[in-house]
C-alpha cells in the first residue's frame, strides 16, 4: 500500500449516524497535525492560530474550549479551559439559589426557573500560550508557545461534538442552514415550519429555535418599517404560542417581488389549543371583533370556547386590517391548520356578529357546522 495513500477521517464509535458524514467531513477539512493531541512545545505566529488549533482537537476529541484569561497587556498571552471546568454557575445577575414562591403559588424571586442546565463538572483541563524565546539562549526569535497544564478530563468525552453549540457553528452545514433560514425569516415564516421544509429537504443539520430567531433579535424596531413585526413573533414563539400570518406580496410584471405587506396575524397559546380541541370540538365557539386595542386600530378577532364549568375561555386571537371575509377565511384556515385537524371534529355551533356575506365563507370550513 502506498505511504501517500489519503488517511480515512472517522467520527468517534457512538456518534449518531445523522451527524456522521458531518463530523468527518468536518474533521477531513482540518490540519491532519491538528487533529492530534497538543504537544507542550508548539509553536505558532499568533495567538488566534493557537485557539484555532486547540479548538480543532477539541472537536475531534469531544470537548469544548472557553477562554480563561492567560495574560496580560505586558504580559500577553491566553488560557483555555474545558467548558465543564468550575463547581457553580456564575450566577452574574445574583438570582437566588431557588424559585420563591408566595401563598398563592406566584413568583415572588428574580429566579424564575429551577433545575436550570448547568456544566460544570469541576474538569481541571487546561492548556494557554504565551509569547517567548523560542530559539537558543541569547537569541531574539520569539513565539507563541502551548504549554500543557493538566490534560485529563474529570467527564467522559462526546462521541457526536456537534452537541457543542460552538461545534455546530463551525460547520459549513450549519452555515448553509443559516443562508436558508434567514429567507425564511424574512418571509415571516414560523420556525416550526421552517423545521418542516428543512426536514423535507433532508438537511442532517438543523439549527435551534433560539438561533433562527436570534437572526434577527439585534435589529432596532422601528414602526417605520415592515421587520418591525418580527419582534413580535420572537415574543410569540418564545413564549410557546402558534401563529400564523398573512402577507400581501407586490410583484412587478416580470414576476419579481417588489413589497411584501404582513395584513394579518392569528396566534394562540398551545395550552389554548389543546382546551379547545377538548371543549369545542363537537360543541361550540364564539367570535367577535373588539376596536381601538392598537395604536393601528386594527380590529383585534377573539375567538371563544366554553369549559365544562361553564366558564368561557380565549382560543385564539387575530388582529386584522377589517372583519371582512378574507380576514375570517384566515382565521377558519387557521384554525383548521392547528387545531381541528382531521382527528379533531370541528365545532357544530358558530356564533358572532359579522358581516351577511361571511355567512358562506363559514360552510366551507366547517361545514358541518351550525350558524
Amino acid at each position: 500500500m502506498s505511504s501517500d495513500a489519503p488517511v480515512v477521517v472517522q467520527a468517534k464509535p457512538g456518534c449518531p449516524d445523522k451527524h456522521r458524514a458531518i463530523v468527518e467531513r468536518a474533521m477531513a477539512a482540518m490540519p491532519p497535525a491538528w487533529r492530534l493531541a497538543p504537544q507542550t512545545g508548539e509553536v505558532f505566529d499568533s495567538l488566534q492560530f493557537f485557539e484555532d488549533r486547540v479548538r480543532v482537537w477539541s472537536f475531534c476529541d469531544g470537548f469544548e474550549v472557553v477562554k480563561g484569561g492567560g495574560g496580560s497587556k505586558k504580559w500577553p498571552g491566553m488560557r483555555l479551559r474545558c467548558k465543564h471546568h468550575g463547581e457553580e454557575t456564575q450566577n452574574t445577575r445574583k438570582l437566588e439559589d431557588n424559585v420563591v414562591k408566595d401563598l398563592k403559588g406566584k413568583i415572588t424571586s428574580d429566579r424564575q426557573r429551577d433545575n436550570t442546565i448547568v456544566s460544570q463538572l469541576s474538569c481541571e483541563w487546561v492548556v494557554h500560550c504565551t509569547y517567548k524565546s523560542i530559539g537558543k539562549r541569547g537569541s531574539e526569535e520569539k513565539g507563541w508557545v502551548l504549554s500543557i497544564t493538566r490534560d485529563s478530563h474529570s467527564h467522559p468525552l462526546r462521541a457526536d461534538p456537534l452537541t457543542y453549540i460552538s461545534h455546530r457553528q463551525s460547520t459549513t452545514e450549519f452555515r448553509e442552514q443559516l443562508v436558508n433560514t434567514k429567507t425564511h425569516r424574512q418571509k415571516i415564516i414560523s420556525y416550526s415550519t421552517s423545521r418542516r421544509v428543512l426536514e423535507d429537504e433532508e438537511y442532517g443539520l438543523m439549527i435551534t429555535a433560539k438561533e433562527y430567531y436570534n437572526q434577527v433579535r439585534k435589529q432596532l424596531a422601528d414602526k417605520h418599517k415592515p421587520k418591525t413585526i418580527e419582534g413580535m413573533l420572537v415574543a410569540l414563539q418564545e413564549a410557546n404560542f402558534v401563529y400564523r400570518s398573512r402577507v400581501d406580496i407586490e410583484e412587478d410584471g416580470s414576476s419579481t417581488i417588489i413589497s411584501k405587506t404582513l395584513v394579518q396575524i392569528f396566534f394562540a397559546h398551545r395550552k389554548q389549543l389543546e382546551t379547545a380541541k377538548r371543549f369545542v370540538s363537537g360543541f361550540l365557539i364564539v367570535i367577535d371583533g373588539t376596536f381601538n386595542t392598537n395604536d393601528l386600530r386594527f380590529p383585534l378577532l377573539v375567538i371563544v370556547g366554553v369549559l365544562n364549568t361553564g366558564r368561557t375561555f380565549p382560543v385564539a386571537f387575530s388582529f386584522c386590517p377589517s372583519e371582512s371575509r378574507e380576514a375570517f377565511d384566515f382565521v377558519w384556515e387557521s384554525l383548521k391548520e392547528e387545531c381541528f385537524i382531521p382527528e379533531v371534529a370541528p365545532p357544530r355551533v358558530i356564533l358572532g356578529d359579522w358581516a351577511p356575506c361571511l355567512v358562506y365563507s363559514v360552510p366551507d370550513a366547517f361545514p358541518d357546522a351550525q350558524l
